[in-house]
């Protein structure tokens, strides 16, 4: 925890409510509960269903509300609604004398349009996939059909028939074709099972002068079996002799490790993990913090900005989207915010800081004009300047906990701040200034550091250090991340952050290097 007087502190978080609201804090509304529905849509068949949420305050009071229909006036027995005649039927929430705005639920005449999927299930690396067709009357449609995703209120092209998700999670799906709309059909994300065996590099860099050497470690399920496994030199073909490497010739070069427990198991192989002879740079991530709010209109404008950018200049960017409920409700504020606003002081959302740079201002980067190229080259010019450390982590869960165990690696030596979060994807909920269900993507969670990260001390280049973290993830899904950034003091108060990773809360990442 920083070291700040408490009095300044509160000061602090004073004068954060009452900054602007975007600009200027509006007048506080009284609270009312928020009702939501899972679908926007279902089909009129008597089946499909929409299910319903009501929270007040933050607390899902489902159980304790009472859901009506409003043209009928008729109360839900329980949270969902299903129907046989189409037409659109809207529902307002009553909760502790207070009723919710209203949501609309679309039921969608049947027909013989058909919506298929070749598996129920894929798992969530973000190369599984599930494919649909689509038939009208037997014939395919698919090529010239429209599926949508109504979890996520994703609208593809016509065409489109592929999924895949880094998110778990149930998703249903339906398609549209010549003004007729299908079944739905759900596709389930499954969290991927880890490999239980690991290889382990000493170092993932070394000299290209055939005497620096990197140390392999072979580990199954925890267990040291080095001597037992095999290890390749999968870019040479090679096996490699003992569990050492070094060569003279300047390449990037990859291993994985196979091991077999018993002759009646099967062999397992490891995931591929890459070291580096010669002079080669640690794959430059920038790291974004982007203050926001689901009250903030310029907030909900500019994401499309950013995606927008983010997919035209794709994986450079580890970001955290810290919410804040100073210029209205938003049920994503951390009990943590209080931290990052010690540093990043700012007036004004959406407010972008890019490396742990304040600017000449102090204030960040405020992006609400920038148009997307603006936004790429913002990162391109934070990119440029490389990073000085790599970062591999590997994630096990056991319960609800996430052990987590973070490498460092600079490529020059002094003296590096290790920080380390969680973020969660996929959180269905409402964004001012953006239609219809919004996903929030890349929320704080939890911070386990000082936010501007805990001293590593002075460090040798190419010399590994490694930390171990826990976090209680009882209370959020699956789909967190772990997010760790390297920071080295400006030497004028502040930091700068030289990289930064992001990992699956059941999985690992190696060092990456520039190519």
């Amino acid at each position: 925890m920083n070291k700040i007087k408490i009095f300044g502190f509160m000061l602090l978080l004073a004068a954060v409510g009452l900054m602007a609201g975007c600009k200027k804090q509006p007048t506080p509304t009284a609270t009312k509960p928020v009702l939501t529905a899972d679908i926007p849509e279902i089909l009129a068949n008597g089946t499909e269903k929409a299910t319903f949420t009501v929270t007040y305050n933050g607390v899902d009071v489902t159980s304790q509300a009472t859901i009506t229909n409003t043209a009928t006036g008729e109360a839900l027995t329980g949270n969902t609604f299903s129907t046989t005649t189409p037409g659109t039927y809207t529902f307002a929430a009553s909760y502790n004398n207070e009723t919710s705005e209203t949501v609309t639920i679309e039921a969608l005449p049947t027909s013989d349009l058909l919506l298929a999927v070749d598996k129920p299930s894929i798992i969530n690396n973000g190369e599984d996939v599930a494919t649909f067709t689509v038939t009208y009357q037997g014939n395919d449609v698919t090529a010239q059909a429209v599926i949508v995703n109504m979890t996520s209120a994703d609208r593809w092209d016509a065409g489109v028939n592929i999924f895949s998700s880094q998110s778990s999670g149930t998703y249903e799906f339906r398609a549209s074709y010549d003004g007729k709309s299908s079944n739905s059909v759900t596709v389930t994300v499954t969290i991927e099972p880890q490999n239980p065996l690991t290889l382990h590099a000493s170092t993932p860099r070394i000299n290209a002068n055939g005497a620096d050497e990197v140390v392999f470690t072979v580990l199954y399920d925890g267990e040291d079996v080095t001597s037992q496994a095999t290890i390749t030199n999968t870019t040479s073909a090679e096996t490699v002799t003992g569990n050492t490497f070094s060569s003279s010739v300047a390449a990037l070069y990859q291993f994985e490790a196979s091991y077999q427990a018993s002759p009646a198991d099967p062999t397992i192989v490891s995931d591929a993990i890459t070291v580096a002879c010669g002079d080669y740079d640690f794959y430059k991530n920038v790291l974004l913090f982007r203050f926001t709010g689901a009250w903030c209109q310029p907030c909900g404008q500019f994401s499309s900005t950013l995606k927008a950018a983010l997919d035209a200049y794709p994986d450079r960017v580890i970001q955290m989207a810290i919410h804040t409920n100073a210029g209205g409700t938003d049920n994503l504020t951390s009990s943590q915010l209080g931290l990052f606003l010690l540093y990043f002081s700012h007036n004004s959302w959406p407010t972008l800081f890019f490396d742990f740079d304040r600017t000449d201002t102090g204030k960040g980067i405020s992006p609400v004009n920038m148009s997307t190229q603006e936004v790429v080259s913002t990162i391109q010019g934070y990119q440029a300047k490389g990073a000085q450390a790599g970062i591999a982590m590997t994630s096990t869960m056991e319960g609800r906990t996430a052990n987590v165990t973070v490498r460092v690696t600079p490529s020059q030596s002094g003296t590096y701040y290790l920080g380390v979060a969680v973020v969660e994807d996929g959180l269905a909920g409402t964004q001012n200034g953006v239609e219809g269900t919004y996903i929030n993507n890349d929320t704080f969670r939890i911070l386990d550091t000082e936010v501007t990260g805990n001293e590593l001390g002075s460090l040798t280049a190419n010399t590994e250090v490694s930390q171990q973290f826990s976090f209680d993830l009882s209370k959020y899904t699956d789909n967190c991340r772990i997010v760790a950034y390297v920071n080295m003091s400006d030497g004028n108060g502040g930091y700068t952050t030289t990289n930064a990773a992001s990992c699956p809360i059941n999985g690992s990442i190696d060092y990456r290097f520039e190519e």
